[in-house]
């Protein structure tokens, strides 16, 4: 009985044995399943850790690029904020002078007027002379008045005619001055525009960028009266903050519009045929 027990508690313990040996073996083909897991895990974790750094180099080279931009924008507005401060205090200036002009264009209308007046009234006193005059020569007859006393009115009133026809003149004259700076009030006020070509400075480029194209720094202008050369259409395109594209034009008129030029010659020349 105790061989048998001793044979029993033999085979049971081999069978144990051989139960963990299958479980070691089921282990090991585990453990080597989950390092090729972990190896594979840790190749792609490299690979998008190497990815990760790759999009945040591009990142941060979008990011200074935009600054750039926002920066290069932001200049912009501030000059064309300086511009738009510049052209509302010419427009003020112009205002002012226009409403200048246009008292002494009423300074010199009431001197016109009263210029007038005394005309008429210079006039309808040489007629009452000359009536009295020919009235004089006419009753010179049946007057009993001596030759010499009617000599002597007679100069008197022709005195009075010539100095009177004297003052018609001045008046005249002071009438016609007057007037004709009224007209050249009401006519002279002129506004030109010229527009200027790029400047060589504007189209250097900073360090490490391409050189500027002239297209890229000049504004979009359109010159729509080729005939009369009188106006100019501005057009500016921008982003809205919902990411619409906008746009916008301003069109102006002016007495003449220069487009650009490229020699001295041709200003000389073109102010020349406009005035």
């Amino acid at each position: 009985m105790i061989e048998s027990a001793r044979a029993a508690d033999a085979a049971r313990l081999a069978a144990d044995m051989e139960s963990e040996r299958a479980k070691l073996s089921e282990l090991q083909a585990n453990h080597l399943v989950f390092s090729r897991e972990l190896a594979a895990a840790r190749s792609q974790e490299v690979s998008q850790k190497r990815e990760l750094m790759n999009f945040q180099d591009e990142l941060d080279s979008i990011k200074k690029k935009h600054a750039r931009e926002i920066a290069d924008l932001e200049t912009d507005l501030r000059k064309r904020d300086r511009k738009v401060q510049d052209l509302e205090e010419d427009l003020r200036l112009s205002a002012q002078d226009l409403s200048r002009e246009r008292g002494n264009s009423s300074i010199l209308k009431a001197t016109i007027s009263e210029q007038s007046t005394t005309h008429v009234a210079l006039k309808a006193q040489i007629n009452a002379l000359q009536a009295q005059l020919t009235a004089v020569q006419a009753s010179s007859d049946s007057n009993s008045f001596t030759a010499s006393e009617y000599r002597l009115k007679w100069e008197d009133a022709q005195q009075k005619v010539q100095q009177l026809e004297q003052d018609l003149q001045d008046a005249e004259i002071s009438r016609r001055r007057l007037h004709n700076m009224v007209q050249e009030l009401k006519g002279n006020i002129r506004v030109f525009c010229r527009v200027r070509p790029v400047l060589p400075s504007e189209l250097m480029a900073e360090p490490g960028e391409l050189p500027k194209d002239a297209t890229d720094v000049t504004a979009r202008i359109e010159y729509p009266d080729r005939l009369d050369q009188k106006e100019i259409v501005l057009n500016s395109t921008s982003e809205s903050a919902t990411g619409q594209e906008r746009k916008e034009t301003w069109q102006f008129t002016f007495d003449r519009v220069w487009v650009p030029f490229k020699s001295g010659i041709n200003v000389a020349h073109e102010i020349i045929l406009g005035l």
